[in-house]
């Protein structure tokens, strides 16, 4: 039998689900565009935490990109807006996501990539927080800082590479809630917001193409944390008693609370 030659151009790739992050395009929505106050959580776009340091609001929706665009990648159809208002320059406003499991890229390099462009070319950083859980006597978190990011008021790609320590030696927390979270941090203007997608993190020092996920298979990942299901069903045994049973339609990372 003959050997088949190998395409070199594939060898040096870091092929197949290699991006951590899940919902990076915003293609997933399951709640609907939200606003939120302070510690707004999880609001808008699924698996995106929003936070603000005052009582100030904060609104994050999922934007449709224009038919045939090429201002950022053609091939994404949406992106992310975190909108802030009213939050004097000195404020503090994130949006971020946390990566399950704080053994990815141990004692390793790991890369960031995304476009993003801000309303007022504010100035951000990225950081990343290496977190090893709640519960017991955890390891404290570390947290690593980019140097100031330097945003734009037009679309523009940008990459972030960092080591992530090693995780020898250290103890993980009893909650099963251990994770990196990856956050974009401004201090900004006192009016502005920050579009953003194809955000991808992967073990190495080099970003490779954005790894685009089927919808099916983008919304059973972000199901893994977070169902909306109408289907329950209910059950009477007499006047006082019953009993109501819920299907869930992926297994979710840890018991759901309504």
């Amino acid at each position: 039998m003959a050997l088949s030659k190998v395409n070199p151009n594939f060898v040096s790739q870091n092929l197949g689900r290699r991006n951590l992050i899940i919902n990076g395009d915003a293609q997933i929505n399951q709640k609907g565009n939200q606003s939120g106050v302070g510690d707004a959580g999880y609001i808008g776009p699924d698996r995106w935490l929003s936070f603000i340091n005052t009582s100030s609001t904060l609104t994050f929706s999922q934007e449709t990109q224009p038919v045939g665009h090429t201002d950022n990648n053609p091939d994404s159809k949406y992106n992310f807006k975190f909108d802030w208002l009213g939050t004097g320059a000195i404020q503090i406003k994130t949006i971020a996501q946390r990566i399950e499991g704080v053994h990815h890229g141990n004692g390793r390099k790991m890369t960031l990539s995304f476009w993003g462009k801000t309303e007022q070319a504010d100035d951000g950083i990225i950081r990343i927080i290496q977190s090893f859980g709640s519960g017991g006597s955890p390891s404290a978190g570390v947290v690593i800082d980019s140097s100031s990011i330097d945003f734009q008021n037009s679309w523009t790609y940008h990459t972030y590479t960092w080591d992530m320590p090693s995780t020898s030696g250290k103890t993980l927390g009893t909650d099963n809630n251990d994770h990196i979270e990856v956050q974009f941090r401004f201090t900004g203007t006192l009016n502005s917001y920050f579009q953003f997608t194809d955000v991808q993190v992967e073990v190495g020092d080099t970003a490779t193409p954005y790894e685009r996920r089927s919808y099916g298979e983008e919304f059973a990942l972000c199901q893994r944390y977070a169902q909306f299901n109408s289907s329950a069903y209910f059950r009477t045994y007499s006047s006082t008693s019953g009993s109501m049973s819920v299907q869930f339609f992926t297994p979710m990372r840890a018991n759901p609370t309504a």
